[in-house]
């Protein structure tokens, strides 16, 4: 059997299952029965840091049997003991929770910081520059970078440029055509 948390001021008798012992208390003491305390063993670790949209999983027990509940804040989301990165910059908390029950306190929070940290990004050209070009010929460029940020179009040398639009300003040299993606709190700049 068990006995309720709870005070009993005319005390309690119990009987347990296989034992035909009974117990009891006489009527002149009183009996006061306290939740258990309980903790949280964390088995599977947030990470130190972790890369903007990058996901992660944790794992926690409580030593009282009844299941851990997670939760965040900060850099990060999650669903279940799932975390997503949801920035670059900054610190995601990841948070174990046991509330307790009818037996049990609730058990002292645990938690793990995260350090958020930028994603790399590269730039992909789809309409390249020509190998040549005439004194005052113009040409069109394209290119994106993997992150969906918008590519900066320069040029040094012998040409111009208006965004992605080259003219040629001599007709001997080298234009060169430069593609540049800067990076935000989530990505680092593209090597150029």
């Amino acid at each position: 059997g068990s006995i309720i948390p709870g005070s009993y001021p005319n005390g309690v008798s119990a009987s347990f299952a296989g034992d035909s012992t009974t117990v009891a208390s006489t009527g002149l003491n009183s009996l006061t029965v306290s939740k258990a305390n309980q903790n949280i063993a964390v088995g599977t670790h947030a990470p130190a840091n972790a890369t903007y949209n990058s996901q992660f999983t944790v794992a926690a027990t409580s030593n009282s049997g009844l299941s851990v509940s997670y939760s965040s804040s900060g850099a990060c989301t999650n669903t279940g003991a799932t975390y997503t990165m949801t920035s670059g910059t900054g610190t995601c908390t990841v948070k174990y929770n046991q509330a307790g029950n009818t037996n049990y306190n609730a058990a002292p929070q645990v938690s793990e910081s995260v350090t958020a940290s930028k994603l790399n990004q590269t730039i992909s050209v789809g309409t390249h520059a020509p190998a040549t070009a005439a004194y005052k010929a113009q040409f069109t460029v394209a290119a994106t970078s993997n992150s969906s940020l918008a590519v900066a179009y320069s040029s040094s040398g012998v040409c111009t440029n208006t965004g992605a639009t080259y003219t040629m300003t001599s007709g001997t040299g080298t234009c060169t055509v430069k593609y540049d993606q800067s990076g935000d709190f989530n990505y680092n700049a593209a090597p150029q």
